[in-house]
């Protein structure tokens, strides 16, 4: 039988810069935002799965919906 490695990673509220999340109004600057998206790129890799579940990423529209990046 052959075998497979299965991970999860919260993206911990990953957002696009610029814009709102939660009470803070002017969201993520774009430094910030490049070196989460660094950062989750080595963690990722470091995980080395074969299978790889992710949640809390998305951006708040200025409607309040939710709607998925995708890179």
């Amino acid at each position: 039988m052959k075998k497979f490695s299965v991970a999860t990673f919260n993206l911990l509220n990953l957002n696009e810069p610029g814009l709102p999340i939660y009470k803070d109004t002017k969201g993520w600057s774009q430094t910030q935002y490049n070196r989460k998206i660094a950062w989750t790129a080595r963690q990722i890799d470091l995980l080395n799965a074969d299978v790889l579940a992710s949640r809390s990423c998305g951006t708040r529209t200025h409607s309040g919906t939710r709607s998925t990046i995708h890179p």
